[in-house]
């Protein structure tokens, strides 16, 4: 199994996040340059989140998916499910 290395620097964000969410939030949008630790704030806030038995889901921007109308919510999609012809937003919105 892999572990990570204890996250550190960077309570602030990690206890705002974390705060915002379990408030009442319904999402964040984490952005910044490649390599300076979004993905792993994200993943200890949402196992913060589902520790307290938050349902969480992640989706990422990119450059691929810019070019559809909701592309980086694609990955909510149940398998198969723009070839059966459903219209897409309530399949998104039951996702």
């Amino acid at each position: 199994m892999h572990s990570q290395w204890p996250i550190s620097g960077r309570s602030t964000e990690l206890d705002h996040l974390t705060t915002l969410l379990a408030g009442g939030g319904t999402g964040v949008l984490v952005v910044g340059e490649e390599g300076v630790g979004k993905s792993r704030v994200l993943s200890e806030v949402t196992d913060r989140l589902r520790s307290q038995g938050m349902a969480t889901v992640v989706v990422t921007a990119t450059p691929g998916s810019a070019v559809l109308p909701l592309g980086s919510l694609a990955s909510l999609l149940p398998a198969g499910s723009t070839s059966t012809g459903l219209p897409v937003l309530p399949v998104l919105r039951a996702a």
